[in-house]
């Protein structure tokens, strides 16, 4: 029920408030394309590759995309650069606004997402973050924007939010329950580098799966999940 509840849900919303406002000529392009960005959820937005994927012309992404956004079944997260390197990344990221939509799309069921060997494991459990972030800078007394960052190096943070008044966190997402040092690299990279630029680096985070709080050195620690509820 769950499954047919969820394409049920997909398709009414395609047909209805996209399809019958819009002069949308290729629905199998519409369709593939949220069926495709649910499958690279979390990851930047190239609209050749997508093109290329769903075999139409550049135009047709630029149209259509756009309404995916509109009825809430995606969102983009911006690339941050606050000009610490010219090497900054500058396309989006897209994630799927409901994790249970993305799971439906990608074929998976709850007991194939409860091995953490499962390749959608991880981006599934970092786009269920980033919506909760979204959601809660929406309420929260603390004016700030989610974004995330890489630059050409490779360097690479999933999220950073930058407070209006330029205080900066960053959080970096992994789907285990024992943090490792080394998932702390790029958040120092990132602390080093708002350092240097003479910002404000309050704190780098990894969240992870399981139950411990843990401090990995400066201004880095180590935080269940469920922390961001209570």
């Amino acid at each position: 029920m769950r499954r047919q509840w969820f394409e049920s849900y997909v398709d009414t919303v395609l047909r209805r408030e996209i399809e019958l406002v819009d002069d949308i000529r290729r629905f199998d392009a519409l369709a593939g394309m949220i069926r495709y960005l649910a499958a690279t959820t979390g990851q930047e937005l190239v609209v050749g590759t997508l093109a290329e994927t769903l075999r139409v012309d550049r135009a047709t992404v630029d149209r259509y995309y756009p309404w995916l956004e509109t009825v809430f079944l995606v969102h983009r997260v911006p690339s941050w650069g606050r000009n610490l390197t010219a090497r900054v990344v500058k396309r989006p990221r897209v994630y799927v606004a409901d994790t249970g939509i993305a799971a439906n799309l990608m074929g998976k069921e709850s007991r194939a997402l409860q091995r953490p060997t499962d390749p959608a494991a991880g981006p599934l459990f970092e786009t269920f973050i980033v919506n909760e972030l979204r959601k809660q800078l929406s309420w929260s007394e603390t004016s700030a924007r989610l974004h995330y960052f890489r630059d050409r190096s490779g360097a690479e943070v999933d999220v950073v939010l930058e407070a209006a008044d330029g205080r900066v966190v960053a959080v970096e997402i992994k789907s285990t329950s024992t943090p490792r040092p080394e998932d702390f690299r790029w958040l120092e990279f990132l602390r080093d580098r708002v350092d240097r630029a003479g910002g404000e680096f309050l704190v780098g985070v990894v969240l992870h799966t399981g139950e411990r709080r843990l401090p990995f050195g400066d201004r880095m620690v180590a935080l269940p999940a469920s922390d961001m509820w209570t």
